[in-house]
């Protein structure tokens, strides 16, 4: 699939308010999420988690599947940089239910805990905590 293209017909669809549109898009890109072993397939991923234009759409394709190892980091330090009280949500739930609550905090606590930004938004991330679902996913 390309990645790339996929984004912009969804932002596209967005931008219009045509959201069944952008519902079938995002269904067929968690349907292409790549299944085989091999880290070079993550790379549009952790490309996209990086700018805040992307990295919406690629929180909402593994909104429902598990989040590849490699792109914890990615997704984590996503919703610090991008997310807010509310939208850190997207970047943090789906890590609790692929890693667990002990891993997420491990992240959290060995990413500059010094730092007034990192702590508010692992505050912000712990609020979420609850709502992700207890059994974690097969990565």
């Amino acid at each position: 699939m390309d990645w790339q293209s996929q984004f912009e017909q969804w932002q596209k669809a967005m931008a219009a308010n045509k959201l069944t549109e952008a519902n079938c898009l995002l269904e067929d890109a968690r349907k292409a999420i790549p299944k085989t072993k091999g880290e070079d397939k993550w790379h549009w991923f952790e490309a996209a988690l990086q700018k805040l234009e992307t990295s919406g759409f690629v929180a909402c394709v593994f909104a429902k599947h598990p989040i590849p190892k490699s792109l914890m980091q990615p997704f984590l330090s996503a919703g610090v940089q991008f997310g807010n009280a509310s939208t850190i949500k997207a970047f943090v739930i789906p890590c609790l239910e692929s890693f667990g609550h002990d891993i997420v905090d491990e992240w959290f606590s060995s990413h500059g805990t010094d730092s007034f930004s990192i702590q508010e938004k692992a505050e912000m991330a712990r609020y979420w905590y609850p709502a992700a679902r207890h059994n974690r996913r097969k990565t």
